[in-house]
C-alpha cells in the first residue's frame, strides 16, 4: 500500500493489518467524542440510578443555598463520593450536567452551583475563573 498522502484512519487500518497495532486499540481510537447530549443522558441515568446520593446531593445544596451559601459542584461530589456511610461513584465528566438538572429542578439554586472552568496550559491556577450555574 503506498501510505503517501494516506488519512490517518488509512494509516491505523495499515497498521492492524500488518499487526503491529492491536484491533481493539484501533476501534477506541475511531470511537465517536460524547457530545454535550450524551453526557446529558448519562447524567440523568446516574441521576435514575442513584436516587438515594441525587436526593443528598439535593438536600445538602438547598440547604446550603437557603443560607445564602454559594458552594461547588466538587464539594457535593466529593461529600458522596468520600463522605460517611456509602460511597458512590461518579464519573467527573458528568458533574457539570448532573448540577446542570439540579439546578433545573430547583430554580432556588440559580446563581448558587459553581463549576470550574478549565484554564489554558501555562496560566496561573489561582487565577481560575469559575462559573455560576444559573
Amino acid at each position: 500500500m503506498n501510505l503517501v498522502g494516506a488519512t490517518t484512519k488509512d494509516l491505523i487500518l495499515e497498521l492492524v493489518r500488518r499487526g503491529v497495532l492491536n484491533p481493539s486499540k484501533a476501534r477506541r481510537m475511531f470511537a465517536p467524542v460524547d457530545g454535550p447530549a450524551e453526557k446529558l443522558r448519562m447524567a440523568d441515568k446516574w441521576i435514575s440510578g442513584n436516587g438515594e446520593a441525587y436526593a443528598y446531593m439535593t438536600k445538602t445544596a438547598t440547604g446550603l443555598a437557603g443560607r445564602g451559601i454559594k458552594f461547588g459542584a466538587r464539594l457535593l461530589t466529593e461529600e458522596i463520593r468520600w463522605g460517611d456511610g456509602v460511597r458512590w461513584s461518579i464519573m467527573n465528566n458528568i458533574i457539570p450536567y448532573i448540577m446542570f438538572r439540579m439546578v433545573q429542578e430547583n430554580p432556588k439554586l440559580k446563581g448558587m452551583v459553581t463549576l470550574k472552568i478549565r484554564v489554558p496550559r501555562g496560566e496561573r491556577r489561582r487565577d481560575k475563573p469559575k462559573k455560576v450555574l444559573g
